[in-house]
This record gives structure tokens, C-alpha cells and sequence, in this order.
């Protein structure tokens, strides 16, 4: 799939523009303008809002699948863990998550080879970030496991100084989160920093790209300034490759990889949301079977209301997952309508239709089977007399 490159000399490109703090002198003994070179910038993935903690889920009733569901959406912040180069001894594999839910709290497992203690302890903090619920007095522990398969390149620093700048700034980037809260569930604008750096001053930082949020281009400057940053002179532009998988849809303004890569990050966080609701409805499901052999043990009138309030929430059940169902395949839609346009102008976006259509065909009948479910949940319910 294409991919959208770092950048610098004021514009999007894959070099940066550096000014040595020498200048050569010309015959006449005037000193030259400063000698310019470009160098190649690594270190600039996109970051994914949605690796900021704080947002809210419906996580009740508890459930293995809801557990599951939860760490999904959380799989952009484990991602980040492994930007650190420090995260990792040796090669990462096998790496997975779990989760336990107990009366006394939450407790977090990391498993695997290859994860240092810093990058253990960065996966933990990174699933606790979820607030989940308080279970009652004598209930049983509830527990999850997600696999955390590496799709990041972890940042390289001393290939070159602008890579440098670009790595120290896009390591900060899930502590700017504060900066990014005015962006809510919006799909992020691309803020541009123009960075003047010297050995001996302070760097001088500028962010532009905010858009209608000058309040995040005033924070974004803030922090950038406040980082170590190196001591060289160098002058770039650096763009912040912003997706958010919390946001509705992608801008249609942006380029074609950017908007792919916004839907990717939707696409993520709505699987975790069809699992959730399907974890939710199936423990409404058990709770109704359970009141229904009450009943079948010993037909007691007062169970009917009951019975009638356990079966509505397992239609509520199928509402829900059905909602987060379409709404999977609606940005499974939007994906393939990119792939459709973009292909006719580069090949290289065929190489995902095959797939995308693949998992468009399973989850619009993932929808047809849900859609059959909740007729017959509903037929299945006490029929008011």
C-alpha cells in the first residue's frame, strides 16, 4: 500500500534541509550564503489518537469476549510501546496480553519472548488505561488475552540529525495527548512544525496545519520546545502524521494513503466494538436461559416479568452488536471505494482488494446472522397476555 513519507524544507517530501553553522567564504572574501544539504528523515509514523487513554466504553456485563474487546481497542497504544527501540531484547514474538477483572481490582499479564521490563511495563500501564467495571461482592474473576502483533518500526536514532529530531519528537507524542483532546472524535488535522534549531539557543518551534484549533497548535508548540532536542543547526519542517480510530470517517481532502490509513485505524476500533457487543449480548443470553430454568423447574407467576426483562436484554443485545456490525461494514465500504478509485491511477492499491472484499463479504453475513438471531430471540420471548 502506498505510503505517506517524512518531510522537511517546507514542504512534503523525504529530506530535511540543514544549515552547518560554517560558512564558505567566496573569492571576493564575502562570506557565502550557508552551505545546504538534505537529508533523509526516518522516524515519522503516523500516531493514532486513539493510543491516548480516557475514552469511555460500555463494558457491562463483564465478559471474556468484552474483556477481549476492551484490550483491542487499546492495541494503538501497545503499538507505541514498541516505537521505543528500548521495548524490545532481541525480536518480539509470541507477545500477547491478558487481563484478569477480580473483586479486588485488575491485573495484567504480559507473555511472550523478546519484551524488555520497560517494554512489559509500558503494555501494562497501556491495558489499565481502561476503566473497567467494579464486580460485585463473591463474584468470579473475569479474564481476557489478546495477541500484540508488531506493525510498527521502532524509531533509529543516529542515522542522521534531522532523523534524530524527528524520532525524539515522535516519541513524545503519546505524552502531547493533552494537546490532542480538542480533536475529540474528529478526524485529526496535519499540523506542520517548522523547526529552526542551533547548537546554543533555544529551538524555535512553530506549528502550523491546525486548522480551526489554534488552542492545539499553541499546545503542540509548547511541548515540542520544551523536548531534548538536538543541538545542531538544522532547519525543517516536520508534519505530525495524525490518524484518530475514534473518529467517524476519514477527510476527504487528505491524500489517498492518509485516508486509508484513517479508515485502518476505524476499521480497528469497531472490530473491538463488535466484540464487545457480542460479549455483552451473549452474557444477557445466559442470564435469560438461567431465569428460563428456574421457570421450567417450577412455572412460578412472579419469574414472568422477569423472564420478559432478561429476554429484552438480550434483544437490546442484538441491537447493539447489529449497530457495531454495520458499522464495520460501512468503513469496510468506504475502504474498498478508496481502493476502487485509487487503483486505476496506481496498481500497487490492488494488492488490499482482494481482502478488503473478503472481509466485507464475512461481516455483511456476520450481519445477516445477527439480523436472524434477533428474530428468533424475539420469538423466544414471553408473549404479553
Amino acid at each position: 500500500m502506498p505510503q505517506r513519507l517524512a518531510v522537511a524544507c517546507l514542504t512534503v517530501s523525504a529530506f530535511a534541509c540543514a544549515t552547518p553553522s560554517s560558512t564558505a567564504a567566496t573569492g571576493s572574501g564575502a562570506p557565502a550564503e550557508p552551505v545546504r544539504e538534505k537529508m533523509s528523515v526516518m522516524n515519522n509514523s503516523p500516531f493514532d489518537l486513539a493510543a491516548c487513554p480516557g475514552h469511555a466504553l460500555t463494558l457491562e456485563p463483564l465478559s471474556e469476549e468484552v474483556v477481549m474487546g476492551a484490550l483491542l481497542t487499546r492495541g494503538p497504544a501497545f503499538q507505541e510501546c514498541f516505537l521505543d527501540p528500548k521495548a524490545a531484547q532481541g525480536t518480539p514474538a509470541d507477545v500477547a496480553v491478558k487481563l484478569t477483572v477480580a473483586e479486588a481490582g485488575v491485573t495484567v499479564a504480559v507473555s511472550g519472548t523478546g519484551v524488555s521490563d520497560s517494554g512489559k511495563a509500558c503494555l501494562e500501564a497501556a491495558a489499565k488505561a481502561v476503566d473497567f467495571p467494579r464486580l460485585p461482592a463473591g463474584a468470579p474473576a473475569v479474564a481476557g488475552q489478546v495477541p500484540v502483533a508488531l506493525s510498527v518500526k521502532p524509531v533509529a536514532l543516529g542515522v542522521n540529525v534531522a532523523s534524530d529530531v524527528a524520532g525524539t519528537v515522535r516519541l513524545a507524542l503519546p505524552s502531547l495527548c493533552g494537546c490532542f483532546a480538542e480533536v475529540g472524535d474528529a478526524a485529526p488535522p496535519q499540523p506542520m512544525a517548522k523547526l529552526k534549531l542551533t547548537p546554543t539557543a533555544a529551538p524555535d518551534v512553530l506549528f502550523d496545519g491546525v486548522g480551526a484549533k489554534p488552542g492545539l497548535g499553541t499546545c503542540l508548540t509548547e511541548k515540542v520546545r520544551s523536548l531534548a532536542l538536538p543541538k545542531a543547526d538544522v532547519e525543517m519542517a516536520l508534519p505530525l502524521i495524525l490518524v484518530n480510530g475514534w473518529a467517524q470517517g476519514a477527510n476527504p481532502d487528505a491524500a489517498a494513503a492518509l485516508q486509508f490509513q484513517q479508515l485502518e485505524a476505524i476499521r480497528s476500533r469497531r472490530t473491538a466494538e463488535v466484540l464487545i457487543t457480542a460479549g455483552r449480548r451473549g452474557t444477557a443470553a445466559l442470564r435469560y436461559d438461567e431465569v428460563v430454568k428456574k421457570y421450567k423447574a417450577k412455572p412460578t407467576p412472579s419469574l414472568i416479568g422477569e423472564l420478559r426483562a432478561k429476554c429484552a436484554d438480550v434483544l437490546t443485545g442484538d441491537d447493539a452488536n447489529l449497530a457495531a456490525l454495520k458499522a464495520l461494514v460501512e468503513v469496510y465500504q468506504a475502504e474498498a471505494k478508496l481502493v476502487q478509485a485509487e487503483k486505476a491511477k496506481d496498481p500497487a492499491w490492488a494488492n488490499v482488494e482482494a481482502s478488503l472484499s473478503k472481509q466485507l463479504t464475512q461481516t455483511s453475513g456476520e450481519v445477516v446472522r445477527v439480523e436472524q438471531q434477533k428474530v428468533a430471540d424475539a420469538g423466544a420471548c414471553p408473549k404479553s397476555k
